[in-house]
């Protein structure tokens, strides 16, 4: 009896097993058919010359799309993530050929379902886990689609989650028609970032290192066999900037010019026409916009942002790839690694992403900068609470401006002084201006409450490391009190509000700030002091009438 119970415990478990291995295939069946699903993939259509610079993407012929047997094959390469579909879909426009995926290769079947063509290009992200290389020999060159990792990784964050790679089939299952297009709340992707960007960013610099070097691994030290023997150049033949590339504009678009070019000096490869070229990539990108909202945009990721070490480590990174590949640094100390060959292509791309990368850590840098002065001028960690007046006024515009833009080009590091200076300064600055009605009585008011640096605004003058020296705003209609606030203003040397309609008292500490020269005239207060006459000390604390 005891053996009896046992055999049918054990038939329960395999069949169990059993079960959740067959949900498994069929909810992976599921995915794959909604990828050859023709209406949300150009896989199955063809692109149409119409003549005159015109194009149409149509149903097939019964005949069409099949490659010749000699043509050279692409591998479309890149970290999980970097726009590979869109790529991949704008070869297919180009050249009207089978394309496939790495999880789902085929090419076209006879009905014994034996391939009777091969694809033209396959996409894929080997060697990172999420590619498998199931092409065996049939492609012939590489071409490596780079993003900037700031937007790549949490565009592979959303496809993990779109796809739902979880131990839960039925979830997976439920998922499947928001498939490209869904996207996770932050808080999921700050969970998830927190847990695996160390982890990704250097598999984004691997994966780089890995095609440039023509398939050598950093950990075996030797090139992967794969490439030895798979009788593929893995070095690639081309490198294309997906950031540059997806955009609609297509005469200007270097990048997919350059796509072109690669498939039309391929081998028995045949494109459309460099007329039509235009209206491929137009068509492709509507299509895109249309069947995938949008995706992929950089835009959409804007919420989904790193944290200043994260940046950090980042830009360490990307500096560290383009020291290797711009000659600085073209190898390591072991002599058993390759040296690698200098590539100013990809030095420029990453140049380019480093630019974008540290804009965007000045923004956090800003960010944390404000919270930190706005909890120390008005004292919360940001405006509420804050009854009505200039008080607000000033935290809402440093909040609300200064949030969002970069203030300046250079980093944070360049500075000769502390950035927060800068902001305290820029602070003082939006405070006089509305103590002094600059929206409704000044004069001339240019720049000022706008984006940008306040070096460039109206009247205001700075040294080369951005402090404040002058302020110079004469007949000018400044009106209000006498502005205590500029005393905090370190570096401030000049102040000219002559012929202008101020009240109150000359702050005792504004008159001993000493260097300041401070320039008026009869009209304004000709009972304090004489016309042009350079003051400090006690000697102009009076009533200014």
């Amino acid at each position: 009896m005891r053996k009896l119970l046992k055999s049918k415990g054990t038939l329960i478990i395999f069949i169990a097993i059993s079960v959740y291995v067959i949900m498994v295939d069929i909810n992976l069946q599921q995915r794959t058919h909604l990828l050859q699903d023709h209406k949300l993939l150009f896989r199955d259509l063809i692109t149409v010359d119409l003549g005159d610079g015109n194009c149409d993407i149509g149903n097939p012929t019964e005949d069409g799309g099949e490659s010749s047997v000699d043509a050279v094959r692409s591998l479309l390469v890149s970290y999980p993530g970097s726009g590979k579909r869109f790529t991949w879909t704008v070869i297919k426009a180009l050249t009207n050929e089978e394309v496939a995926d790495d999880w789902n290769f085929s090419g076209k079947l006879d009905v014994n379902g034996t391939n009777v063509s091969k694809p033209l290009c396959v996409k894929t992200s080997w060697p990172h886990k999420e590619g498998i290389w199931s092409w065996n020999t049939m492609m012939d060159q590489v071409i490596l689609l780079v993003r900037n990792p700031r937007h790549a990784i949490p565009s592979y964050h959303n496809m993990r989650f779109e796809l739902d790679y979880s131990q839960n089939w039925a979830e997976s299952y439920l998922h499947i028609p928001s498939t490209y297009k869904e996207r996770p709340a932050v808080d999921k992707w700050v969970e998830w970032r927190e847990a695996h960007f160390e982890v990704e960013i250097l598999k984004w610099v691997e994966f780089i290192d890995f095609w440039l070097m023509g398939g050598y691994v950093e950990s075996t030290g030797d090139i992967h066999d794969r490439c030895l023997t798979m009788e593929i150049d893995c070095i690639p033949k081309a490198i294309i900037d997906f950031d540059a590339l997806y955009q609609r504009e297509a005469e200007s678009n270097e990048e997919f010019i350059k796509l072109y070019e690669v498939l039309e000096g391929s081998a028995n490869v045949e494109v459309v026409s460099s007329q039509i070229r235009a209206c491929v990539l137009e068509s492709v990108y509507d299509w895109n916009a249309l069947h995938q909202g949008g995706r992929p945009n950089p835009d959409l990721t804007v919420e989904y942002r790193f944290t200043i070490g994260q940046h950090d480590i980042m830009l360490t990174r990307l500096k560290s790839l383009r020291n290797k590949y711009d000659g600085t640094d073209n190898g390591s100390d072991s002599t058993s690694t390759p040296t690698r060959s200098p590539n100013p292509k990809l030095v420029s791309i990453l140049n380019n992403y480093i630019l974008r990368n540290e804009g965007e850590r000045l923004v956090e840098v800003t960010n944390v900068l404000l919270r930190n002065m706005v909890e120390d001028l008005f004292g919360n960690e940001n405006c509420d609470g804050l009854l009505a007046g200039t008080e607000l006024m000033v935290c809402s515009y440093m909040e609300i401006v200064d949030n969002h833009d970069v203030i300046l080009s250079e980093s944070t590091d360049d500075f000769p002084f502390p950035y927060e200076e800068y902001l305290k300064e820029r602070a003082d600055l939006v405070r006089f201006y509305m103590n002094s009605n600059g929206s409704s009585t000044w004069s001339q008011n240019s720049g000022w409450m706008g984006k940008g640096d306040h070096c460039n605004w109206f009247g205001v003058s700075c040294t080369v490391e951005h402090r404040v020296h002058s302020i110079v705003l004469p007949n000018n209609n400044v009106a209000g009190d006498f502005p205590s606030d500029l005393e905090s203003i370190y570096m401030l040397e000049t102040l000219n509000l002559s012929m202008n309609s101020l009240d109150g008292i000359i702050p005792e500490e504004v008159c001993n700030k000493l260097g300041l020269n401070i320039t008026a005239d009869a009209a304004n207060c000709d009972n304090i002091f004489d016309s042009s006459t350079s003051l400090y000390g006690s000697g102009c604390c009076d009533e200014v009438i």
